[in-house]
């Protein structure tokens, strides 16, 4: 199933990145629908985006890259994830999807009909309160993660669309409204260890852990351990992560510059070194994401969908090429 090609050949074209990332759209001829909503205003620091999901077929096997934590609700169609971890409480047609440090195979039974919300890192921090490294890769209930009655007003709002009482807007409204009844900030000290650790990523494809250390206000194993915490991964594992990611995002937009293939390149040691990383963490090989290829994956690595930095923020800094 999985095919090797010459390193980069055939990837891309050279163009406006930025343009080709932002006219991300579905095909007509896809057998699936997937679309991202903008978060509303003031649930920004906490939601990358809402989206909808959709497939008329029978059976549907694709793969969820390493992603931020999702609230999902089936409206028709069920998935079944593999997950090497055990779910936490009855799984129903609504639940949470924790942090995923690797790509994760499911399996959809159509015809599908779906709704969720993407979570930043601070969004599932704030909502969940539960440490990534000890509940990553697993399905949640919603009482696990949310008030007892916003639960219960998603399965309400859930049964209203099932007999179509309301639209696919109202249902998503219903979900933004639950994310904001259940946050609780975190400290500044918190927020801005998220922040600073975000701005190190977005600096170059492999930023120093000795630099994020120094930057900062805590002991280094301190440090290591509230990064841990929210990130699920040390370091030095959570820049390896990010950096297959953002290659991905960058080898799936229909026209790729080639300064930026040239620098995706010398971000990795070798081939193997660049097809295993982008395969652990989408679940695809670098040829399986290029513009004429029809998946899930391409669709998610959208950067409206994921709590990735800005993908070009590292392309952007001249000095770090210099």
């Amino acid at each position: 199933m999985l095919s090797h090609i010459p390193f980069y050949q055939g990837l891309g074209k050279q163009g406006d990145g930025r343009k080709a990332m932002r006219a991300f759209v579905t095909a007509a001829s896809s057998p699936y629908t997937f679309s991202f909503l903008p978060a509303p205003a003031d649930l920004q620091p906490y939601v990358n985006a809402l989206y909808v999901f959709g497939t008329g077929r029978e059976r549907l096997e694709e793969c969820l890259p390493a992603y931020s934590a999702q609230l999902a609700i089936w409206v028709s169609g069920k998935a079944e994830l593999d997950l090497p971890n055990p779910a936490i409480g009855e799984i129903g047609d609504i639940y949470f999807l924790a942090p995923q440090m690797k790509a994760t195979p499911f399996v959809a039974h159509g015809p599908v009909h779906g709704l969720g919300v993407s979570l930043t890192a601070q969004g599932w921090a704030a909502l969940a309160g539960r440490p990534v490294d000890e509940c990553h890769s697993r399905q949640l209930a919603p009482d696990a993660c949310l008030p007892e009655e916003m639960a219960r007003r998603l399965d309400q709002l859930l049964a209203l669309r099932r007999e179509g009482q309301i639209t696919d807007s109202a249902l998503a409204e219903g979900l933004a409204e639950a994310v904001r009844a259940g946050i609780s900030p975190l400290s500044e000290r918190h927020a801005a260890l998220l922040r600073t650790t975000f701005e190190w990523l977005g600096e170059s494809w492999s930023p120093r852990v000795e630099d994020l250390y120094a930057r900062l206000p805590f002991s280094q194993r301190q440090a290591q351990r509230l990064i841990v915490r929210f990130f699920g991964q040390p370091p030095a594992t959570l820049m390896r992560r990010y950096r297959a990611i953002r290659a991905a995002t960058f080898l799936s937009m229909p026209q790729v510059p080639s300064f930026i293939l040239e620098q995706i390149r010398d971000a990795y040691y070798d081939q193997a070194h660049f097809i295993r990383d982008i395969r652990e963490f989408t679940g695809r090989t670098p040829s399986r994401l290029g513009p004429d290829e029809d998946t899930v994956v391409k669709d998610m690595l959208s950067p409206a969908g994921h709590g990735l930095v800005d993908p070009f923020a590292a392309t952007e800094n001249e000095q770090i090429y210099e």
